[in-house]
């Protein structure tokens, strides 16, 4: 089933053109990879799919309804995003923070203190659960920011489909919590979450990306897009795809 699909999309968000001819769809328990170079579009994709830009043309339907006319309470319970910058300047507790993301729903207090407890170990930061968001370093952020976007669309029953959206979840991670964040997003898609990504670590979005990487992948394609020579190898372990610049 699609979970979004974009339709002939076209969208001009800051003035000139700057998405044209859109066509896309994101299945149930699909991974959709997004790869550009700077300034392409990436980040203004994933907005205009959750809504916060307008296309100037064209359809994007979230379950088969378009995108502006759901109410905001019940997107949010289909839909999530992490941005590539999430601004919080309020001394609130990791808990708390991570505790938001299950404010649409009305799911009880018993069952979002154990989804919380759940990714709060999922994501490595149980330990710090009592600190203020405001003290933490870069990398801690934004594990947290992670499983505030996680919680939202974290159990099945609490929407008829689920979206997540990532725009760069891996930065500022050691290789560690890289792991831990490609996993989570696997586990997430194989109970029926579509989720469309943005990350600049080709490697990394090879291994997971469900969508024809190999076709992607091309030394011709990174000259022409990004103007760098590459060599396409074979990951020893997965198979898939290894970018190698040259």
């Amino acid at each position: 089933m699609s979970v979004i699909t974009l339709s002939n999309v076209y969208a001009a968000p800051w003035g000139p053109l700057l998405l044209e001819d859109i066509d896309f769809s994101v299945d149930t328990g699909e991974i959709l990879g997004i790869i550009g170079p700077n300034g392409a579009g990436k980040s203004s994709l994933l907005h205009l799919m959750a809504g916060g830009i307008t296309a100037t043309r064209g359809e994007i339907t979230l379950l088969g309804k378009p995108v502006s006319a759901w109410a905001a309470d019940d997107k949010a319970r289909a839909m999530s995003m992490l941005p590539q910058q999430s601004t919080l300047n309020f001394p609130y507790r990791v808990d708390e923070v991570i505790q938001l993301g299950r404010s649409p729903h009305a799911s009880g207090a018993n069952t979002d203190r154990s989804i919380l407890q759940e990714l709060m170990e999922l994501t490595d930061t149980l330990q710090m659960a009592d600190r203020l968001y405001t003290q933490l370093s870069g990398g801690e952020k934004q594990r947290v920011q992670l499983a505030r976007v996680l919680a939202q669309v974290w159990r099945r029953e609490d929407a008829p489909g689920r979206l997540l959206l990532l725009d760069e979840p891996s930065n500022g991670l050691d290789l560690a919590h890289q792991k831990l964040v490609l996993e989570l997003i696997r586990d997430l898609a194989a109970t029926g979450c579509a989720v469309a990504l943005v990350v600049h670590d080709f490697n990394l979005l090879a291994d997971i990306a469900d969508r024809e990487s190999e076709k992607v992948f091309t030394p011709a394609t990174f000259e022409n897009v990004f103007g760098v020579k590459v060599h396409i190898g074979q990951h020893p372990v997965s198979g898939k795809p290894l970018v190698v610049q040259l």
